[in-house]
């Protein structure tokens, strides 16, 4: 059996999560419904009872008597970086580095679920069904008719990746603007914008300094003139269209690479529990290299969708994703599109957070394109 380099990344780590709310609402970190109620994170606590319900946090007796209000402000736990329920310290991620309770606050460096919309751009983002954290993140822009957008799938093995991810993804859509509005060479703008987020990638908190932040990232520019796309690891952009469309990256990942060798089928090797163990990506332990950097001239209408493997693991192909961009009067608006998507992936099981960014490129109106 081939033996993986011990510095490689695996980007799954399911951990347990309270099943999500509808597609398009945001799930509450923890209901606080009255008192009495967990000092932690408010949810109602049982007469008599020693833990909470919905946390496991141990209750005080304050916790079970007599009724009062929420004593935190506004419900939101407390300002310091102490834990709600034990006192400890609050890692980057959210949890307490003692008790391993969730604090509720502004630690948290992603939301469950997002969605925006920029006419004929939209991005949707999700927690998925399985994890505690969506360590995921997206970033867009538009500079008239052309759109700047990235991924970036925090490695949910290393702590503090979720920022990690938020800060390399601000830092690319950055540079991808500034290089449309001031007409620079795109493949050359692109090469930099890989670079400036492994910088801001770098930078993040590290909370174990012997196994720092890490995310992949893809990243494109799509307009008039073409595309362009840069990736380092696993996440993808795809283009898709009425024809089925194409995978525009190669997954920096343990399967890709032996695929290439042509020592596995491409079967075997996404069956393979190793098959999601990426071989480059952002950190201060990525392995150097530059950025996969390709132009591609779209054939005609469709979409541009970029994604974390929390699509794609649920629909390789590209003719997965077309059949469930499809339309029965052939349009589609693109926040109905990126949400298809990541409803797609969550029905499917949801393992994973879910991101996508959708953009209609040629011959559409403002937010709609032929599929």
């Amino acid at each position: 059996m081939t033996e993986v380099a011990p510095n490689q990344h695996d980007a799954d780590d399911p951990r347990a999560r309270p099943a999500t709310a509808p597609l398009g609402v945001a799930t509450p970190t923890h209901a606080v419904t009255g008192p009495p109620g967990c000092p932690s994170c408010g949810a109602a606590a049982l007469p008599g009872g020693r833990f909470c319900e919905a946390c496991g946090a141990t209750l005080t007796p304050s916790a079970v008597g007599p009724a009062g209000a929420d004593p935190r402000p506004g419900g939101v736990g407390p300002a310091s970086a102490a834990c709600g329920s034990c006192g400890g310290p609050v890692d980057v991620d959210g949890f307490c580095a003692v008790c391993g309770v969730r604090q509720r606050g502004p630690e948290r460096a992603n939301p469950d679920h997002d969605e925006r919309v920029l006419d004929w751009v939209a991005a949707v983002t999700d927690r998925g069904l399985h994890h505690r954290l969506n360590e995921d993140a997206m970033a867009v822009a538009t500079v008239g008719r052309t759109v700047v957008g990235v991924v970036c799938d925090g490695v949910s093995t290393t702590p503090g990746s979720g920022l990690a991810a938020r800060a390399g993804a601000d830092a690319a859509v950055g540079v991808l603007q500034r290089a449309v509005e001031s007409g620079e060479d795109l493949t050359a703008a692109m090469t930099g914008a890989v670079g400036a987020a492994q910088a801001a990638v770098r930078a993040a908190p590290a909370p174990d300094p012997e196994n720092p932040p890490a995310c992949t990232l893809v990243a494109a520019i799509g307009g008039p003139s073409g595309v362009v796309v840069g990736w380092l690891g696993d996440s993808r952009a795809y283009w898709i269209d009425a024809r089925g469309g194409q995978r525009l990256t190669n997954d920096d990942s343990w399967a890709a690479e032996l695929v290439a060798a042509g020592l596995l089928t491409e079967g075997d090797a996404e069956a393979d529990e190793r098959a999601h163990r990426i071989t480059r990506w952002l950190g201060a332990d990525a392995p150097g290299g530059d950025a996969h950097v390709v132009a591609f001239t779209a054939p005609g209408p469709g979409w541009l969708v970029l994604c974390s493997d929390g699509l794609w693991n649920y629909g390789s192909g590209p003719e997965v994703l077309a059949r469930e961009l499809a339309a029965p009067d052939g349009q589609l608006p693109a926040l109905e599109a990126a949400r298809r998507l990541c409803g797609f992936a969550l029905a499917s099981g949801g393992h994973d957070n879910v991101t996508v960014i959708v953009a209609s490129l040629g011959g559409r109106d403002d937010d709609d394109v032929p599929v």
